[in-house]
C-alpha cells in the first residue's frame, strides 16, 4: 500500500473517535519510525504487526506524532515517532495525582506512567496539551515541563 497524503492527526477531533473504536478492536496498525525519519517524504516503513508500506506525501505535509496515512470502516493506519516530544507532568499531591491521572484518561492521551509523575506522549500540536491542562490548574496542583526527546 502506497499513502500519497496524510489524512489528520489521531487527535483531531473529526479522527479521535473513531480511531478510539478501532483501536479498542485491534485494527488500528501502527508505524514507528525514529525522530530523524520524520523529515523524509519518501520512505519504505513496515509497521508493528509486520506489514509493509511505502509513503510518497507532497513536501507541503510533514509526518508527526499521530499522523494518520489510512482511515477506513475497518482499518487505520497511524504513525508514531520513537522518542519524540512528550509533556513530563508532575503533581505536587496525591490529590492531584489523581485528578491528573483521571485528566489524562479521559482525554484518552498516551502516557507513561514515571517515578513522581506522568509522561505524556505529544500526537500533534503541543500547545493543544497545554491548553487542556490549564483547564485543571483551578483542580490540581503541578508542574509541567516539555522535553524535547526522551529524557
Amino acid at each position: 500500500m502506497i499513502f500519497e497524503k496524510i489524512l489528520g492527526n489521531e487527535n483531531d477531533e473529526s479522527f479521535s473517535e473513531k480511531l478510539h473504536h478501532l483501536s479498542h478492536k485491534s485494527l488500528v496498525d501502527y508505524i514507528e519510525i525514529k525522530p530523524e525519519d520524520s523529515f523524509r517524504r519518501r520512505m519504505r516503513m513496515v509497521s508493528i504487526n509486520g506489514r509493509e508500506y511505502k509513503l510518497a506525501i507532497p513536501r507541503s505535509q510533514k509526518i508527526e506524532n499521530g499522523s494518520i496515512l489510512w482511515l477506513s470502516e475497518d482499518f487505520a493506519v497511524v504513525i508514531r515517532i520513537l522518542n519524540g516530544p512528550k509533556i513530563r507532568v508532575t503533581p505536587k499531591n496525591i490529590t492531584s495525582a489523581v485528578r491528573l491521572g483521571y485528566h489524562c484518561g479521559n482525554l484518552h492521551w498516551k502516557t507513561n506512567f514515571i517515578q513522581g509523575g506522568i509522561d505524556i506522549i505529544l500526537s500533534g500540536e503541543s500547545q493543544n496539551y497545554f491548553d487542556r491542562l490549564k483547564t485543571l490548574e483551578e483542580f490540581a496542583d503541578f508542574e509541567v515541563e516539555y522535553l524535547e526527546n526522551d529524557n
